[in-house]
């Protein structure tokens, strides 16, 4: 089954689409907030971090599990990962998959405010305040910032995708299907 399905082309195709979608959310000129509510692991953390404000409530809980399945996290997602939580934190996440609840999140900064209540309501109202602000500006700052932390990936881009063919994947895929422990 995973054999079928992760041909170079799929993985080209989703990878494509996935950047595409990133790359959408990235470039408008609004800022988009990520309401986080349960789990955020994995692609769903790395598309949390394409957002630029990440507003979390006491249900969200955090992962980066790629390494758990045999793959490794795309240098993008990567990248956002290190300039919230810095080197040594992302290495951390990246290399255990460990759990991360909320207040821990925000600690490291992995998320940038916690709720008491709802993160939708609480996202919302972040919303609200930033609506009133000049619209050109907040482009203009999400430009600006996008610009200096944008860096081009081409080799470790295919030393990501190459993850998604090599048996760890196989083996790390089909354990969590059937859920139950790789032997990598």
């Amino acid at each position: 089954m995973i054999r079928n399905r992760c041909t170079p082309d799929s993985i080209d195709a989703y990878n494509g689409f996935v950047r595409s979608a990133q790359a959408r959310l990235r470039d408008l000129p609004r800022p988009v907030i990520a309401a986080i509510r349960g789990a955020s692991f994995g692609g769903g953390c790395g598309l949390a971090l394409t957002c630029v404000l990440q507003v979390a409530d006491g249900t969200a809980a955090f992962a980066i599990t790629p390494a758990r399945l045999g793959l490794a996290y795309s240098p993008a997602d990567t990248w956002k990962l290190i300039e919230k939580v810095g080197v040594a934190r992302a290495k951390d996440l990246l290399l255990t998959g460990r759990r991360v609840a909320p207040r821990v999140a925000l600690s490291i900064g992995l998320i940038d405010r916690l709720s008491d209540t709802d993160a939708v309501a609480a996202a919302q109202t972040l919303a609200a305040e930033l609506a009133v602000l000049a619209p050109g500006v907040l482009a203009a700052i999400k430009a600006i910032t996008n610009g200096l932390s944008e860096p081009v990936f081409l080799p470790e881009q295919s030393v990501f995708e190459r993850t998604f063919t090599a048996p760890e994947f196989r083996e790390g895929y089909s354990a969590f299907l059937e859920k139950c422990t790789p032997d990598f």
